[in-house]
Order: C-alpha cells, then sequence, then structure tokens
C-alpha cells in the first residue's frame, strides 16, 4: 500500500509539470509539434503543404503550434500571456518540421491524439509522455530485487531532477530518449538476475525501452549501443543469459540502422549554429572543452540550461544541490568496484562526456557548455544505475538517515524548478528567479499556479520520501538477513571441522533443512550479487 500511494504522489508531481508551460514550452517545440502536426512523411495527406518546385517546403498548421513561443522565448522577464492571442483556427505556413531528421514512430504516435483544440492536444500528449516513461520505470522497478530496485529509484531520482522530470513531461521527443534508455538498461540489468515470469516480463519492458528511444531521437537509438557494451561487461556472460544477450544485440543493431537512416547521421560534425573558432587549433579547442566540462556537467542539472527555451533561471537550490547528491553517490558507490563495474561505468561516463568534447572539437567550438545537456541527459541516470551496482558481494547501503537526506535534498531541488518555472510563464521572472510581473499574467486553469506549485511540490515530496525509505527498507532488510544466513553458514562449517563424531553433540552436521536454508540463503547471496542463474536461488528447487 506504501508503495502504491507514494508512485501515485510521484506521478501527481510528474503530471503537475506538463501543466505549467504553453505550448511550445520546451526547445525547439515549434519544430516538434510542427513534425506531429504533419508526420514524416508529409505528402501522406496528414495535413496541407506548401509545394515548391515539385518538393514540399513547407506545412500548413495552427498558428497556436507554430508561434507561440515567439512572443516569449528567450525574454524571460515576459509571461506566455501573449499566447492569448493566438487562434486555432487560423492556419498558416510553417518551414519548421521533420523531413528525415528523426525517426517518425514519436510523431505518429502523438499524432494520434492530435485534436481541434491545440493546448487540450499538447497536454494529453504530455500526460501519454508521463504515463509511458514514469510508468515503464516503475514497473521496471516493482519487478527488480529490492536491492537492484533501491540502485534503480536512486538513479532516478538523483539524474532526473529537476530537468529529467521537466522533459518526461514535455512534448519534447527528449521525453522518450530520456526514459526509454533507463527502460531498456534498468530492465536488463534486472532480468539478468531474475527468473521465470519476471525474467520475461522485465525483456518485454527492455523491448519497450528500446522502442521509446529508437522512435524519439537518432542519438537515443545510438545511445542503445553504449548500453549494450556497458551491460555486456557488467554481467558475467552465462549460457542461461542468452535472450538477453540476443535481446541486446538486435536492439543494439536496429538502433545503428534507425541512426544512419536518419540525416542526423553526420551530426557529429555537423553545423549546429554554433560560433566557429578557426583562428584556434584543435588542440586549443580540446583543452577549452575539457576545461568547460564541470559548467557541462552542471547543465545536466540546468544550470544555465534550465527549462523553456533554456530561458529558465534556475537556481542553485534545484541545480547545485543535485549536483552534490550525484557526486555524493558516486563517492558512495566507489566503495566497492570491480573491474566489471568499473570498465562498464567507463564506457558509459566516457560517452556522457566525451561525445560533447569530440562534437565541439571537431566543429571547432568552444567551450563544451554549447553543447546542450538534454542531448545526453538519456546516458545519465544509467550511468549511475552501473556505477552502484555491487563489484565484490558489497552492495550499495544507506541508512535511514543517509534516505532521507537524498530525498530532502531531492524534493527541495524540484520545488525550486517548479515554483521558478511556474513564475516565468505565468509573470516572467528577473534573472535572480524572481517574479517580474511586467505584463499580463498567464495562466490557463481554474486552480491558481500557488495551488498548483504547492500540489505539485508536495506530491512530489511524499511520493520520493515514501519510495527511497520503502525501499531502502527493503534493501536493508534483505541485507542483514543475508549477512546473518551467511555468518551462520560459516559456524556451521567450522562446526563441521572441529568436530564429526557420530554423537553429534559438539561439533554435529546440520539437519537437512537447515542444510537447504543455508546453501539456499548462500545461492541468494551469489544471485543478488554476482547476477548467478535463478535457477540457483533455492537448493531445494523452489522459487
Amino acid at each position: 500500500m506504501a508503495g502504491l500511494v507514494g508512485t501515485l504522489c510521484i506521478l501527481v508531481g510528474f503530471l503537475t509539470w506538463a501543466l505549467v508551460s504553453p505550448v511550445g514550452g520546451s526547445p525547439d517545440d515549434d519544430y516538434h509539434l510542427g513534425s506531429t502536426w504533419c508526420p514524416n512523411p508529409v505528402e501522406g495527406g496528414s495535413c496541407d503543404v506548401v509545394v515548391s518546385n515539385g518538393e514540399v517546403t513547407k506545412i500548413v498548421v495552427p498558428e497556436t503550434v507554430y508561434m507561440s513561443q515567439d512572443c516569449w522565448a528567450f525574454h524571460p522577464e515576459t509571461s506566455a500571456a501573449c499566447t492569448d492571442d493566438l487562434a486555432d483556427d487560423v492556419y498558416v505556413p510553417s518551414y519548421r518540421f521533420d523531413d528525415g531528421a528523426y525517426p517518425p514512430g514519436y510523431y505518429r504516435f502523438h499524432h494520434t491524439l492530435v485534436g481541434p483544440d491545440v493546448h487540450r492536444s499538447v497536454v494529453m500528449m504530455r500526460f501519454a509522455n508521463v504515463i509511458l516513461g514514469l510508468g515503464g520505470v516503475v514497473a521496471v522497478g516493482a519487478l527488480s530485487a529490492p536491492r537492484a530496485r533501491q540502485n534503480l529509484i536512486l538513479a532516478t531520482v538523483a539524474a532526473w531532477v529537476p530537468m529529467g522530470v521537466y522533459f518526461v513531461a514535455s512534448n519534447n521527443p527528449s521525453s522518450w530518449a530520456i526514459s526509454g534508455v533507463l527502460i531498456y538498461g534498468g530492465a536488463l540489468v534486472s532480468a539478468a538476475g531474475s527468473s521465470h515470469w519476471r525474467r520475461w516480463t522485465l525483456l518485454a519492458f527492455a523491448v519497450m525501452g528500446a522502442g521509446m528511444a529508437m522512435m524519439s531521437r537518432p542519438d537515443a537509438a545510438f545511445y542503445l549501443l553504449i548500453v549494450t557494451l556497458a551491460l555486456w561487461l557488467l554481467v558475467p556472460f552465462r549460457k542461461n543469459l542468452m535472450p538477453e544477450v540476443i535481446l541486446s544485440g538486435i536492439a543494439t543493431g536496429l538502433g545503428l540502422l534507425v541512426l544512419l537512416s536518419s540525416t542526423q547521421a553526420d551530426n557529429l560534425t555537423g553545423d549546429g549554429g554554433w560560433p566557429v573558432d578557426l583562428n584556434a587549433s584543435t588542440l586549443e579547442v580540446l583543452v577549452d572543452n575539457i576545461a568547460s566540462l564541470p559548467a557541462y556537467a552542471a547543465s545536466l542539472w540546468g544550470l544555465g540550461m534550465g527549462p523553456g527555451w533554456l530561458d529558465v533561471p534556475l537556481t542553485g537550490w534545484a541545480t547545485l544541490v543535485m549536483v552534490i547528491v550525484f557526486g555524493a553517490l558516486l563517492f558512495a558507490g566507489a566503495h566497492d568496484i570491480s573491474w566489471r563495474n568499473g570498465f562498464a561505468a567507463m564506457v558509459v561516463f566516457g560517452a556522457l562526456y566525451g561525445i560533447p568534447v569530440v562534437s565541439m572539437t571537431l566543429r571547432h567550438v568552444a567551450p563544451v557548455t554549447y553543447y546542450q545537456g538534454r542531448y545526453m541527459l538519456p546516458l545519465l541516470a544509467f550511468a549511475l544505475l552501473v556505477w552502484v551496482q555491487p563489484g565484490t558481494k558489497k552492495p550499495l547501503g544507506l541508512s535511514l538517515g543517509q534516505t532521507i537526506g537524498i530525498a530532502g535534498i531531492a524534493s527541495v531541488a524540484n520545488a525550486s524548478a517548479l515554483a521558478t518555472t511556474i513564475l516565468r510563464f505565468a509573470s516572467g521572472v528577473t534573472s535572480d528567479g524572481m517574479s517580474s510581473a511586467a505584463g499580463e499574467p498567464w495562466w490557463p486553469w481554474a486552480i491558481g499556479p500557488r495551488v498548483v506549485w504547492i500540489v505539485g511540490a508536495l506530491c512530489m515530496t511524499v511520493g520520493i520520501f515514501v519510495l527511497m525509505t520503502l525501499v531502502a527498507h527493503q534493501s536493508n532488510l534483505v541485507t542483514d538477513t543475508l549477512v546473518e544466513l551467511s555468518g551462520s553458514t560459516e559456524s556451521t562449517r567450522k562446526g563441521r571441522n572441529e568436530g564429526n563424531h557420530s554423537g553429534r553433540r559438539v561439533g554435529h552436521a546440520a539437519t537437512p533443512a537447515h542444510a537447504g536454508h543455508i546453501e539456499a540463503a548462500d545461492a541468494g547471496v551469489r544471485q543478488t550479487d554476482d547476477l548467478l542463474p535463478a535457477d540457483d536461488t533455492d537448493a531445494g528447487g523452489n522459487q
């Protein structure tokens, strides 16, 4: 019951984020919403088009789809009230649409939710993204063993608050990229240590996550390769893991096909509109980009690149505190590193920070902070998930105080980011995140923005606290039990060595029931910590 309450509270918190920004409220939404109203190929009749010299040059969409952000984007002091002057039944031509740069799946799915009311349609699409993304992660966690569940929740909270939450609840394809990659990786990690119906259900969710990633962005499809390589390093190969190996191989191959079939395949060196410094040598640009990596790392949590069109000025209470939490978990995970999770983490973290550095250096662009953090955000949670995996039978354990501390910081960060985002669109904000009240207020809902913020922040706080403390308790309970049984095993073995005579009064052997119990516990330790086959879970053959 507590888990259900916590999950519902988290859901309400996510849905609140879907309500607080106007149509066009996330980066390049004029492009993404235009592509949703007119999915590729646009010649298919999904909407009217403008043809020039035999080629489609523009699509015809409601002005609320194409022009909503024009009057407030990049001007945080201006509210979104100007969007009220736009009409859903007035159509205008737009050159902003997908002609093959993105996979068609994301846009085609959301096209089914297009209706005459643009704002209602946009909110329904955001709700669908929340249900799919959050629902997938929660399902994977529920199907996982307690220790794996704790690691997944820690990684999700530390990496998603606040920017991951914002993008998952947005119309941007990064929503599916962020949630899909984590669902895919998290499900495969847990499936390798599960059995029977749980294992196959987790594999089904891995397919779902891979599909979401491949249908969202070409780079997210490529990230499946990064995740797969890390998994193959992390989990020792065994014959009974062939389903996981085959699935991950197919997902990787299809992901590469998606990348190569898109027009973004040359994105590593393509023109991104950034200032190019041709006077500096490649080495100088590389050094500048490496020097700016800490600032880029903080931008993953929204520092300098907040919600909206990067124009919501999030404060340190929403960004830097989460950087601290993430760093603390990195140090906590370092208590037990094997060569497997060490190299696996190197693969993911290397891609997370190496791709932007290499991409910007090849373009002769510095600093690396020009590269928007949202492009790499899909790898952040999985990188931490790999890092905190147990290396030598010493799982990550957090005390109740540590768990409450992380939950409290994440709750403050979410509440702060949500408040600033609401203020930015409702009234406009100054550079320090305070209300500017420079123009007309914007708010489309009958319930006021303050009430929405209180409900959203409070629900997210309750949900984070309930789920984190519950899962930490379950994980610690399993750890304590296995440690106790492991100690009992050692005592039994010692007793066998000290006395093994027919009377069995001093050093008698264990009874058959006791032996099966100890062997089952020992197998449980191995399965949980080393991801051994689940068939070894119980020496007696029980589940």
